[in-house]
């Protein structure tokens, strides 16, 4: 389902919100019918199907569903948000753990302490907030929207097995 939804956005984040997104819509269509998902194999899809023991019923499903929408609220906040790093950490341990996010914040805020110290930090004077961008802290690439969407190659359209789709 990931893959057949993959290459329409140009960050990691938005690429999360847009596949926690479309899987949500995916089974809350079937789960508004009354129906449990089905999802075959595309390379037997007569014979296999991915989904004949989960999610079972449709108690199961709902459940999935509430956790798609927790994951796909959280992920909105993180990209849409005007939060703050406290606020940010605190979404992303829920998410992904306290251990992996702990370890990302904490190199994120020694490479920020290295960029103030060194006096090459980027603070606009109005907000405070500091242009991580233009700091270095980050790759040019991602300065800006334009310019990230320049420098990422999409993956191209293929079938399951590698070879490429006709158009």
């Amino acid at each position: 389902l990931v893959a057949d939804k993959a290459g329409h956005t140009d960050t990691l984040s938005h690429e999360l919100l847009y596949q926690a997104c479309s899987l949500r819509d995916f089974v809350q269509q079937a789960h508004d019918v009354g129906q449990t998902i089905t999802v075959m194999n595309p390379a037997c899809p007569a014979e296999d199907c991915f989904t004949d023991r989960w999610p079972g019923d449709l108690k199961t499903q709902s459940i999935f569903l509430d956790d798609l929408n927790d994951l796909v609220t959280k992920v909105e906040a993180l990209v849409y948000g005007n939060l703050d790093l406290p606020e940010m950490q605190a979404v992303m341990s829920n998410l992904f753990g306290e251990n992996p996010t702990m370890g990302v914040f904490k190199k994120f805020n020694e490479d920020m302490g290295k960029t103030i110290t060194s006096d090459s930090s980027y603070t606009n004077t109005k907000s405070g907030s500091i242009d991580i961008a233009a700091s270095g802290l980050v790759g040019a690439g991602v300065a800006s929207k334009a310019q990230a969407s320049d420098n990422v190659q999409k993956a191209k359209s293929n079938t399951f097995f590698g070879g490429d789709l006709e158009e």
